[in-house]
């Protein structure tokens, strides 16, 4: 039977705490309880400062990945749906390719909306006044220019927020639009609906402008993975 690497040192590590043990079995009180010496007590409370200094440096090491990777979701959408706009007419923005569909206008206002409520107002802490309903009905009232900063401005207090996250708040439960999240699922809710709705956005431009819109020129995907 084959064992990795770090297996092989735990059962080394083991191994050498049973003979240990063994070779003081006089430490032992009358209850069965083992009676460290004071070189034995620092020595594991050496172990344990540093294996709680490991933990922390993991955890925040974790927290730091997960925060840096969502916004490089989000870094990636803006650009693209920006990149959208400034193909389109004023008067393609409000457009609906059918009667149940939404304009480009109506989806910036609802990623707009949804980030809100989600991410500044939740984890922000900030009041909820988001209203929904008027970000579908919508057929006017914000020109291109408007909504490309609209959308702006509410990514990078959004990013802001998120950037301000530890721990505890990341593992912290909420309830947000009538469903329970705990910090990091809410971040995890707001990247995936972002980049959902970037996707119809994109497709609806290709379908208005019939062209390629560029976001992958010059990159070779066909290359393979590396370990």
């Amino acid at each position: 039977m084959l064992f990795s690497k770090k297996i092989l040192q735990q059962l080394k590590s083991l191994r050498r705490l049973k003979e240990s043990l063994k070779a003081s079995s006089k430490n032992f009180s009358t209850s069965g309880k083992y009676l460290l010496s004071p070189p034995e007590k620092e020595i594991y409370k050496q172990d344990l400062i540093l294996y709680l200094r490991k933990r922390k440096y993991m955890k925040e090491k974790i927290i730091k990945e997960f925060i840096e990777q969502s916004l490089y979701i989000f870094d990636q959408n803006t650009p693209r749906i920006t990149r959208c706009m400034n193909e389109l007419e004023e008067a393609d923005t409000w457009k609906r390719p059918n009667n149940a569909s939404n304009s480009i206008g109506n989806l910036i206002l609802h990623l707009c909306g949804n980030i809100t409520q989600y991410i500044i107002s939740s984890l922000g802490e900030a009041k909820d006044i988001r209203e929904r309903d008027k970000e579908f009905s919508a057929d006017g009232g914000f020109s291109k220019p408007e909504l490309i900063e609209k959308l702006h401005t509410t990514i990078e207090k959004a990013k802001n927020v998120i950037q301000q996250m530890d721990g505890d708040n990341l593992l912290r439960k909420r309830i947000v639009q009538g469903f329970q999240y705990s910090g990091m699922g809410i971040i995890i809710h707001v990247t995936e609906h972002y980049s959902y709705h970037t996707g119809q956005v994109v497709f609806w431009t290709k379908l208005l402008k019939n062209k390629d819109l560029g976001f992958y020129a010059g990159i070779d995907l066909n290359k393979k993975n590396k370990q």
